[in-house]
């Protein structure tokens, strides 16, 4: 398994990498510093990143890699504490403050691996005359408009005829039916309020009157975020 540390200051990246390593030998660490030395890096299962780059904002690339990898799992490492709901956009793990302690370092990347190491869910639905595989951490909410029903992911929509009832049947994991016309993903959500469910990528859903209380309990349950 790869983890990637993108950190400018080379002191701090050099003993990241050395607690790394020593405390997960079968771990791989790769070291990069801006978005060119990350966009040409192997694609890695973890990222660990500061906020603050000399050249680039670890918060633009760390959402970059949650929509070209939703099942990523990402840690920021930094001496800004005040980032931290800023961060939340980009779906982290956990948030991290310099100077990182090893074992609080430790307990968090064993959750991420742990993570990596579950099987990823999949979803199928059919369009037109093909059965299409869909990742279900991918899947920001699903709409029901008629008879179709729009897939909404970071940055496109999926729609298709078929009911909503049957995608519902289907999905696992962080899932929840917030209004008879919407299934929204906990984990991708950034706010909400009595009526309207805001994601991270600016997208809004909405939960019904009778379904509020449930969908709160639903939500503190799962403990997301």
């Amino acid at each position: 398994m790869l983890i990637t540390i993108c950190e400018d200051e080379p002191l701090v990246a050099e003993q990241l990498q050395r607690m790394i390593e020593d405390m997960f030998p079968a771990l791989r660490v790769q070291l990069v510093t801006c978005r060119a030395e990350l966009e040409a890096a192997e694609q890695a299962a973890i990222y660990l990143f500061d906020i603050e780059l000399e050249q680039d904002n670890g918060l633009a690339l760390a959402k970059d890699i949650r929509s070209a990898q939703p099942n990523a799992q990402i840690v920021f490492v930094t001496a800004h504490a005040q980032y931290v709901f800023e961060a939340f956009d980009a779906e982290p793990l956990h948030y991290l403050v310099k100077p990182v302690e090893q074992k609080k370092l430790q307990s968090v990347l064993q959750r991420a691996i742990d993570k990596c190491e579950e099987p990823v869910r999949t979803f199928t639905v059919t369009i037109g005359t093909e059965t299409n595989v869909f990742d279900e951490a991918a899947l920001y909410f699903a709409e029901a408009h008629g008879r179709k029903v729009s897939l909404h992911f970071a940055d496109e929509v999926v729609t298709y005829y078929g009911q909503l009832s049957q995608l519902e049947q289907q999905l696992q994991g962080a899932f929840f039916r917030s209004h008879r016309s919407y299934i929204v993903n906990f984990a991708h959500m950034k706010r909400y309020d009595h009526t309207t469910i805001t994601f991270t990528n600016g997208k809004v859903a909405y939960v019904s009157r009778h379904r509020y209380k449930a969908f709160v309990q639903a939500f503190c349950q799962r403990g997301v975020r």
